[in-house]
């Protein structure tokens, strides 16, 4: 394993794209608790 592990925001289509879901998907892991939630960075940026 690294010593260092650079960490990055991803937005939600390339997410899904990952992981091989839709967005829709993602919304319905996030609502139960199944997948990290969405962090909002300002008034139109989310990741």
């Amino acid at each position: 394993m690294p010593k260092s592990i650079a960490h990055r925001f991803i937005r939600l289509p390339e997410v899904a794209k990952m992981v091989g879901v839709s967005k829709g998907t993602i919304y319905n892991w996030m609502h139960k608790g199944t997948f990290p939630k969405s962090i909002s960075l300002g008034p139109q940026t989310v990741v």
